[in-house]
């Protein structure tokens, strides 16, 4: 296997090919919505709501967290903050969320459909896409609507709906996204991209 390199403009021209043939479809990262207008702040990267939730851990529980990434963070978020503090933090950073100027634009494109890692309700808001979430078995595909296969989960659903499996963020939550039973229609989905269209990231790290 080689890597080829091409030049802006002949990179440019394959990727609206592969699109208009129905055979790119984007994964849209943390980048993508990072500093997007929330409910009561902007939507944070994964650095950011590091800090944010290690902030919540310490006035509940103080420790050294200074070596903690996100996934070891995120362990101790969901095993420390109680279920109306997580409420919290997800309502106020993650939903209400609106995309405008080229990130609107870009959604407008002629995809079939998106996947994104984030679990705030950008894209939905954006009235373009309906949600399928994890852990939902989906009447998919349906080629009347547009969708957002949510890979992470969604922040609007883990506040509104006594869930018990829905956001993907630490190591053992994303194990058992990828394992479980109950994951099948968004993991198939990936499962057949992965080897038969082309995946673009966008805005991931």
């Amino acid at each position: 296997m080689s890597i080829k390199q091409l030049n802006h403009d002949d990179g440019i021209r394959i990727l609206i090919k592969l699109l208009y043939e129905g055979k790119l479809t984007p994964i849209i990262g943390s980048g993508f919505t990072m500093g997007c207008q929330s409910k009561k702040a902007n939507v944070p990267d994964g650095k950011k709501a590091t800090e944010i939730m290690q902030s919540i851990i310490k006035k509940i529980r103080p420790m050294d967290l200074s070596k903690a990434d996100f996934n070891k963070t995120s362990e101790r978020f969901f095993s420390v903050v109680s279920k109306e503090q997580q409420w919290k933090f997800f309502e106020e950073y993650f939903t209400d969320v609106k995309v405008k100027g080229y990130l609107y634009d870009f959604l407008t494109l002629p995809w079939t459909y998106v996947y994104t890692l984030n679990i705030d309700d950008g894209i939905e808001n954006t009235k373009l896409y309906k949600a399928v979430v994890p852990y939902a078995e989906a009447n998919v595909p349906n080629s009347s609507m547009r969708l957002v296969y949510k890979l992470h989960g969604d922040a609007q659903s883990e506040i509104l709906y006594k869930r018990k499996k829905n956001i993907v963020f630490s190591a053992t939550q994303y194990i058992e996204s990828l394992t479980s039973s109950e994951n099948t229609t968004i993991r198939n989905a990936v499962r057949s991209d992965y080897t038969q269209k082309n995946l673009m990231f966008i805005g991931c790290s």
